[in-house]
């Protein structure tokens, strides 16, 4: 009984030891930053960050990002403020395409310093993407083939953690562009989803106000009276 509760007691210390270094040791991490994001409505532009934390002497960085072209467009892609920090840095754009495939696009960047000196370390942004919002609903930002490679030239590992947009309505009534008013900008918005479903398209769901599957005089009714609404009282 003596050596069974000797050996039990070693078992905890170990385990505890264990669970000791794990939280002692932190873990290098890149992902997209925020990992929810939010877009109120369609035709929205916004940027996204690639952020590294926990990282030690840095020297080049590599992601590869996948996209929903469905509810995205990437409209730019910019080197974040992190790596420069360490020195002059070399940064190329690889690829980027909305059109990767039927359902996704793809963005290609690295990024190095340019003389092989001690890295950055720490947190930041290495790099950052800007899209334009294109329909309602969600789109997984897929970050895979990420790579972190040293002043010696050996990659380190560490965790990566992909990030989500949603495109919801806009809270407003006929505020399409979710700027907060109703104005010449939100009339050319709806006459192109007007003109769009009348040539063939399909019917954009901001401006089927009675979600009836069609936008008709029904619509062009609720987004008039949206829009005196607002002009004459500043509410929807």
């Amino acid at each position: 009984m003596h050596k069974k509760s000797n050996l039990t007691i070693l078992i905890l210390m170990l385990v505890l030891s264990a669970i000791s270094s794990a939280k002692s040791t932190p873990t290098t991490s890149i992902y997209v930053d925020p990992e929810t994001y939010e877009v109120a409505g369609v035709e929205q532009t916004f940027t996204i960050n690639i952020t590294v934390t926990e990282v030690t002497d840095l020297w080049g960085w590599e992601f590869k990002l996948f996209y929903s072209s469905t509810h995205l467009n990437s409209t730019n892609i910019g080197e974040g403020p992190f790596l420069k920090t360490a020195g002059a840095t070399f940064f190329w754009e690889v690829n980027r395409t909305d059109n990767y495939n039927a359902t996704h696009g793809y963005i290609h960047i690295f990024c190095i310093l340019t003389h092989v000196i001690p890295g950055a370390n720490g947190n930041g942004v290495i790099g950052n993407v800007t899209f334009k919002s294109k329909a309602l609903g969600s789109s997984i930002l897929d970050l895979t083939g990420t790579k972190l490679k040293n002043s010696k030239g050996e990659y380190m590992p560490h965790e990566t953690r992909d990030g989500t947009i949603i495109v919801k309505a806009v809270e407003k009534l006929g505020d399409f562009d979710g700027d907060g008013d109703i104005d010449f900008d939100d009339i050319v918005y709806f006459a192109d989803a007007y003109i769009v479903y009348w040539t063939g398209g399909a019917a954009d769901p901001l401006c089927d106000f009675d979600s009836d599957g069609d936008i008709d005089f029904d619509d062009i009714v609720y987004f008039a009276d949206a829009y005196i609404e607002y002009w004459t009282t500043g509410d929807p």
